[in-house]
């Protein structure tokens, strides 16, 4: 693979045009169009977990070996995201695209919300029921900031919101959103990223004392953003939904680098969806699909600036 380097002595505020490197083939899960991936997230033996949306699979890849093993299937979820607790144990988002604008009122029969299984797919159970989430990050008590993915251009009634250690308490965090999408959490746990697909717009937000919250950057195009993740330099990589790119801001919000998938300019491989840093390693693995080819679904590889964060939740 190529390396990523930061160009100039400033990272904080850089003036030059963002360095480019393309994303390489790793690992195909199917050869079918629009059977798109979403949630890849790393155990502490640094294999992926991740999803197949639209049939409700859950899938882990052997990193090594990339052996792909489907360790739970449920057709009435549309898992978005996978993250692991300290027990390890899988958290999974349940968001129901394409009905995920509409209230879950709407939806009748879905599981919409956050579940948890074991690493081998068993005891499946309810953690919160009724939402429609599509990304969780923890913090270092084994609280969860999650998105609620519903509201459009003209109907802003996502949020995100906050559910205690205890996992019965819910609080909001930011609200009057537009389908938040992506977020994740500084290492310092001051700043929390969002993502909202509808408005493309990336939005920095302090849980400090300072309590700023602004829009840092924005995506042009269709259809905006999807998920985020940030490395052990806190710089935050986020997908460019249907780009074939992943855009990757330093801590202040500033961009420094894009990350193209193989293909892009001929129109494949679009469908990007999901970028997570591996843990210890300064590789970046990207959920994507090619709607426009032949290809079909792959996790993508590229370098990344720094390695993934271990001092995450999940691995103290």
């Amino acid at each position: 693979m190529k390396t990523l380097d930061y160009l100039t002595g400033d990272r904080f505020c850089p003036t030059h045009t963002i360095q480019t490197v393309e994303a390489e083939f790793f690992a195909q899960v199917n050869t079918e169009k629009r059977k798109h991936l979403e949630g890849i997230c790393f155990d502490r033996n640094g294999d992926a977990y991740f999803t197949t949306i639209y049939n409700g699979s859950i899938m882990k890849l052997d990193i090594k070996t990339k052996k792909l093993t489907r360790i739970f299937q449920d057709p009435t979820m549309q898992p978005c995201a996978i993250k692991i607790h300290k027990d390890g144990r899988l958290f999974i988002c349940s968001a129901h695209w394409p009905s995920a604008y509409a209230p879950t009122s709407q939806r009748p029969g879905k599981k919409g919300g956050l579940f948890v299984i074991n690493p081998d797919g068993s005891d499946f159970a309810p953690i919160l029921q009724g939402w429609c989430i599509d990304d969780i990050v923890f913090d270092s008590k084994g609280g969860i900031y999650f998105t609620h993915y519903i509201g459009d251009l003209f109907n802003p009634i996502g949020g995100v919101y906050y559910l205690e250690p205890d996992l019965l308490t819910v609080t909001p965090v930011l609200e009057n959103m537009r389908a938040p999408n992506g977020v994740a959490l500084s290492k310092d746990e001051n700043i929390l990223w969002v993502t909202e697909t509808v408005t493309g717009n990336i939005i920095r937000h302090d849980l400090s004392n300072m309590g700023h919250t602004c829009m840092v950057y924005h995506l042009d195009g269709y259809c905006g953003c999807d998920s985020c993740s940030i490395d052990d330099d806190d710089n935050l990589y986020v997908a460019h939904l249907y780009a074939g790119r992943v855009v990757v801001l330093n801590p202040n919000g500033f961009p420094i680098a894009q990350i193209l998938l193989p293909e892009r300019d001929q129109g494949h491989c679009l469908h990007v969806t999901h970028p997570m840093v591996a843990p210890g390693r300064k590789e970046l693995y990207i959920t994507g699909a090619d709607d426009n080819g032949e290809n079909g679904s792959w996790i993508f590889r590229a370098p990344s600036f720094a390695a993934g964060n271990t001092n995450a939740y999940q691995f103290k």
